[in-house]
């Protein structure tokens, strides 16, 4: 069997996904390869001569490809679902290769954007779960539960163990914000407020930074601040693995990172103030109190260590469907009615 992964080098969750399948498949012995800017290639460009020129430059790329048992595609919904990312044009190219997505999460299980596929050209939205012939996700707990009945995903985690990520914090307590929103100013604001009244030091994350810069900082955090909702949050789990606690002033912001269930609570590196400024000074003062970076360490390994170093288990076993053909490049013609049943997100 040989597998190509189909990815990007840019800032982003796509590199540290696709890197880590990588070395989760080479701990299995599967033979693969990394097909780096690809994805930009399957891109469809408007004007005609970037077109024409686009499909000249991917004509080595899917000849390449023919040669591999299966393709993963390393995307996210939006994207993932998008016209402009040319499923429909690779499964011409390579009819009798079976195409699965590797997402930060599983449709279904989202709810928000169910409505949107298939339904609102403007949002050049196509398909819904039968637009890929399986699908791997590093978490299948969402706002919604797993709809009933069969689903065509495997659950595999994300391996993030590259060694770039440990605490390095020194002695110092330093807060991180995430990158500003501009829909959720008052949270900001009332987290800086709390900071200030607590006498932390804190950090703002501001522009654009490498994978080796933005670790190289959390690296020297020990409370990570969430700036909006995340349909699953990989900085959450780089944080954590370098000691960091993570905080929040909604539950619902962190759906994906629950225990077992989509109604289950977070685990303990967790703190939800309820967006309430006095709860939260309390709680920066007894964090940083009795910080230890190890035991935030230990106890995001041993409450989530699929997503740390994947789960090479249910790899296999995606693997062995695979090989048994039970999952082949028609396999997403049957998938239609799954989509009818992705639910409408509740409210807040």
């Amino acid at each position: 069997m040989r597998l190509a992964i189909l990815g990007y080098r840019g800032i982003g969750y796509v590199r540290p996904m696709a890197e880590g399948l990588s070395r989760m498949l080479s701990g299995l012995g599967v033979e693969h390869r990394v097909f780096w800017s690809s994805l930009r290639l399957l891109g469809r460009p408007s004007a005609r001569f970037k077109r024409l020129a686009k499909e000249w430059l991917s004509r080595p790329l899917l000849a390449q490809l023919k040669n591999y048992s299966a393709v993963v595609v390393v995307q996210h919904m939006r994207d993932a679902f998008r016209r402009s990312l040319a499923i429909d044009e690779l499964r011409q190219a390579l009819p009798n290769t079976p195409i699965v997505l590797y997402d930060l999460d599983y449709l279904p299980t989202v709810g928000l954007w169910g409505p949107w596929l298939g339904a609102d050209e403007n949002f050049e939205a196509v398909h819904g779960i039968d637009r890929y012939d399986w699908y791997l996700c590093v978490s299948s707990i969402g706002r919604c539960p797993m709809p009933d009945g069969f689903n065509p995903c495997t659950q595999i985690g994300v391996h993030l163990d590259d060694g770039s990520l440990y605490p390095n914090q020194n002695g110092r307590f330093l807060a991180l914000i995430d990158f500003e929103r501009t829909n959720h100013l008052k949270e900001r604001r009332l987290q800086i407020e709390a900071l200030q009244e607590a006498r932390t030091e804190f950090l703002v994350l501001k522009g654009r930074y490498s994978m080796q810069d933005i670790r190289r900082i959390y690296r020297q955090c020990s409370v990570y601040f969430l700036a909006h909702m995340e349909s699953f949050g990989l900085p959450i789990c780089e944080l954590q693995a370098c000691g960091s606690h993570v905080f929040t002033p909604y539950v619902s912001w962190c759906d994906a990172h629950r225990l077992g269930r989509h109604d289950a609570p977070l685990p303990a590196n967790f703190v939800c103030y309820r967006n309430d400024k006095d709860f939260l000074v309390e709680q920066l003062r007894r964090i940083k109190a009795a910080a230890s970076p190890a035991v935030v360490v230990r106890r995001f390994q041993e409450s989530h260590p699929h997503f740390f170093r994947g789960d090479p288990d249910s790899l296999r076993g995606f693997l062995d469907k695979l090989e048994r053909h039970e999952i082949d490049s028609q396999a997403h013609r049957g998938y239609a009615e799954i989509s009818r049943r992705i639910p409408v997100r509740p409210e807040d």
